[in-house]
C-alpha cells in the first residue's frame, strides 16, 4: 500500500491524469476488498487447556476465553501425521501451534501434549 497520497498530476499530462485516476480506484477496491475478506474469512475453534503450562497461559494471557481465531491450516493429512492449527487467542496476546489430530506433528511429538481442540466457534 502507499503511505503517502500521491500528488496531482499537472493539467498537462493525460497520462499522469489517467495513472492517478487508475492508482487511486484500484486503492480503493483494494482496501475494501481486504477489509471484507478478512471478516468474512475468518475461522474461530474453541480449545481446552491440557498441561499446567497451557492451563496457566489460558488464565494469564488468553485471559479464560477458549475462543481462538485460526491463523494458518496446514491441512496436511498423511498416514501418520495430521494437520495443524497456529491460533491466535482473540485477544490477540497469545499465538500458539495446535496438532489436530494423532500421530506425529512437526516437532515429533505423537499428539498434542497441551491444547485440545473441542470444535468451531460461532
Amino acid at each position: 500500500m502507499l503511505s503517502k497520497p500521491l500528488p496531482k498530476p499537472s493539467q498537462h499530462s493525460l497520462h499522469g491524469v489517467l495513472f492517478y485516476c487508475i492508482i487511486t480506484s484500484y486503492t480503493s477496491q483494494t482496501k475494501s476488498k481486504t477489509n471484507t475478506e478478512l471478516n468474512s474469512a475468518m475461522r474461530k475453534v474453541i480449545v481446552k487447556p491440557k498441561s499446567s503450562k497451557a492451563k496457566n497461559r489460558f488464565a494469564n494471557s488468553m485471559e479464560g476465553n477458549p475462543v481462538c481465531i485460526v491463523e494458518q491450516d496446514t491441512g496436511i493429512v498423511e498416514q501418520d501425521t495430521g494437520g495443524e492449527l497456529f491460533l491466535a487467542s482473540e485477544n490477540r496476546k497469545y499465538f500458539f501451534w495446535v496438532s489436530t489430530r494423532t500421530g506425529s506433528n512437526r516437532f515429533g511429538d505423537k499428539a498434542d501434549m497441551h491444547w485440545e481442540i473441542i470444535g468451531e466457534a460461532e
